[in-house]
């Protein structure tokens, strides 16, 4: 019983540091500091390749970045993820908007959608 219990707050523990990693980095791109962002976004990755939010918001960190907007990298970068993720809304949101941004309307609107249907009533407004 006690290693189940260590072991559960051994994971809540990692959760918990991500998710400060992952708001660190959101602070980052929210004022327009996009080296840092894209560090910790990327040293998240590095430890945890399938993490879904942070491939997602280093595409962000991309797609911002107004002094070398990367398209390409961030739609490599979330088609790589959603391979290894196939049913990862974030990512269906990531590739939708890239598809925006080429004037494919037609697949942006079905990745959209496709994307609020996988997603649970909760997780909704997140990826509205």
């Amino acid at each position: 019983m006690k290693k189940i219990g260590l072991l559960a707050s051994l994971i809540l523990m990692v959760n918990i540091l991500f998710a400060q990693d992952i708001n660190e980095g959101k602070k980052f791109l929210d004022y327009e500091r996009f080296v840092s962002a894209s560090e910790v976004f990327n040293k998240i990755l590095a430890a945890n390749p399938n993490n879904v939010e942070a491939a997602y918001w280093l595409g962000q960190t991309y797609l911002q970045n107004t002094d070398n907007t990367d398209s390409v990298a961030a739609k490599a970068l979330y088609q790589k993820t959603l391979q290894a993720n196939p049913e990862s809304a974030l990512m269906m949101v990531g590739i939708g908007q890239i598809e925006l941004m080429e004037g494919k309307t037609q697949d942006a609107r079905n990745r959209l959608e496709t994307a609020i249907n996988l997603t649970k009533k909760k997780d909704l407004p997140g990826i509205l």
